[in-house]
């Protein structure tokens, strides 16, 4: 009777080590995988925080050339001049693979409701431009492109720019309108919170 009971207190005895030892295997386990996720997040978000900065920096340089080149034209129009119509390279904006695909939500599906908000406010300003930036290239092209370029064509005898194409002004100004307010969107909101993430999810 003695040896049963010994017997029955070793075995309960090792099966409580077996399940500790299983309890401290899971624990160690998930912490691994908890660490493991915080690294990679951190490793994106510094990915993603260095595209920001040299996508607003690119973005800010686009801005300025638009602008410069609407004053010059308005200055050229105010004193009864054919300022030359030509086109703009949107080339560096139409590859928003990095910034488009990152302001996503699935990547941020842990952070907050705050955060979301902001990245699906970029998400479709993004694509808001994009499709002007496409819609006002091909107009240009169609407009500059095939056929001769004759001032005759685009202005009337007081040297003003035809109704038929305004456009080529107004959606110009259009479109750096919404570049602005995305690098502000950039500058006050996805890079600071960006930082404050990576702060978080430092090791």
């Amino acid at each position: 009777m003695e040896k049963k009971k010994v017997f029955f207190v070793k075995l309960g005895l090792e099966l409580v080590i077996v399940f500790i030892g299983m309890t401290l295997a899971i624990f160690v386990n998930n912490y691994q995988n908890v660490k493991d996720e915080q690294k990679a997040r951190l490793i994106f978000f510094e990915t993603f925080l260095k595209e920001l900065n040299n996508f607003e920096n690119s973005t800010d340089i686009l801005i300025k050339k638009i602008d410069t080149y609407l004053n010059e034209f308005s200055k050229e129009m105010d004193q009864k001049k054919r300022p030359k119509l030509k086109s703009i390279d949107f080339s560096f904006f139409s590859n928003t693979l990095i910034i488009g695909s990152a302001f996503t939500e699935d990547n941020f599906s842990a952070i907050g409701s705050k955060f979301l908000s902001s990245i699906s406010r970029g998400t479709s300003l993004i694509k808001v431009i994009n499709q002007k930036i496409q819609n006002y290239k091909r107009n240009t092209a169609q407009l500059l492109y095939f056929q001769e370029y004759k001032s005759d064509r685009f202005y009337d005898a007081n040297n003003q720019l035809r109704s038929e194409y305004q456009w080529y002004i107004n959606d110009l100004k259009e479109i750096v309108d919404h570049l602005k307010k995305f690098s502000e969107m950039i500058k006050k909101g996805a890079l600071p919170e960006t930082k404050q993430l990576i702060k978080a999810n430092q090791l």
